[in-house]
Parts: structure tokens; sequence; C-alpha cells
């Protein structure tokens, strides 16, 4: 049984393995052939736009000014006060 196991394993790590450097090879070549694509279809002008478009949107998820953080403390501040009101009685 424990055969039966590592071949099984040892085929899922290879299918992993295998699959991952696929996906890495198409993720390279897509831009190679959707490039001229969408510049056929869209123009450079409208294609430009799209570019910059998306640029600025990926860019503004990346960035989180520090909101995530100051929420978390404001909440946790507001959490430890009532938690303080609450076990003095008041």
């Amino acid at each position: 049984m424990s055969e039966l196991r590592r071949k099984t394993l040892s085929t899922r790590l290879i299918t992993g393995v295998l699959s991952q450097g696929l996906y890495q090879v198409v993720a390279a070549l897509s831009p190679i052939f959707l490039v001229p694509l969408f510049l056929r279809a869209w123009g450079v002008d409208k294609y430009g736009h799209w570019v910059t478009l998306t640029a600025v949107v990926s860019g503004l998820s990346l960035v989180d000014l520090g909101g995530r953080t100051t929420s978390g403390i404001y909440w946790r501040k507001i959490m430890q006060s009532g938690m303080k009101r609450v076990s003095s009685g008041a």
C-alpha cells in the first residue's frame, strides 16, 4: 500500500511541476501574441488608454496608504476602552 501511495505522490508532484512550468510558458508567450491582436483590434490610441487605465488600477490596488493598519489600531483602541468600561462596571 505504501508503494502505491509513493507512486501517487510522485505522480502528483511531477504533474504539479509540469503544470506550473506550462503555466509559466503560456504566461510568458501570451503578451507576444496578444499585444498585436489588441493593437489591430483597438488601434494604438485605445490600446494606450487601456494599458494606462490597467496600470493605474493595478497601482492603486497595491497602495494601501496605511488604511488597514490605521483602522485596525483605531478599532483595537475602541475595543480596549469598551472592555475597560465593561470590566470596571461603569
